[in-house]
């Protein structure tokens, strides 16, 4: 009786956990929304994509960022999640750069980019 009672608390505090638990917000750029795509790679730090975006998503990842300081959000290329930084200060401009975690990744997502 004390386990089911004791497993019957657990699964109502994990199932209230899960509920009050919010996604990040997310920002996907596709490849029209890019001018162009640079890969960096440095022995110093992690590969990254360097993106030069068009005006209007610029303009939209301008007021994703405002609208979303001080939190955790997931930037998708192609829809894969790629990046998930705590935004401190709206980003303007219409380039922003992208730490990977290995070279091979940073080339597959800058040729999915690079696709008409």
């Amino acid at each position: 009786m004390k386990q089911s009672l004791l497993a019957l608390v657990a699964a109502l505090v994990l199932t209230a956990t899960a509920a009050s638990a919010e996604p990040f917000n997310s920002f996907s750029i596709h490849s029209g929304d890019v001018t162009s795509v640079k890969i960096s790679l440095s022995k110093q730090s992690s590969p990254s994509l360097e993106v030069v975006l068009t005006a209007d998503k610029a303009q939209e990842l301008a007021e994703f960022t405002r609208n979303n300081l001080n939190q955790k959000v997931v930037f998708q290329i192609n829809g894969e999640a790629v990046s998930e930084p705590f935004v401190r200060a709206p980003i303007s401009g219409e380039q922003m750069t992208i730490e990977l975690d290995n070279e091979e990744t940073a080339i597959r997502l800058a040729k999915s980019l690079l696709k008409d």
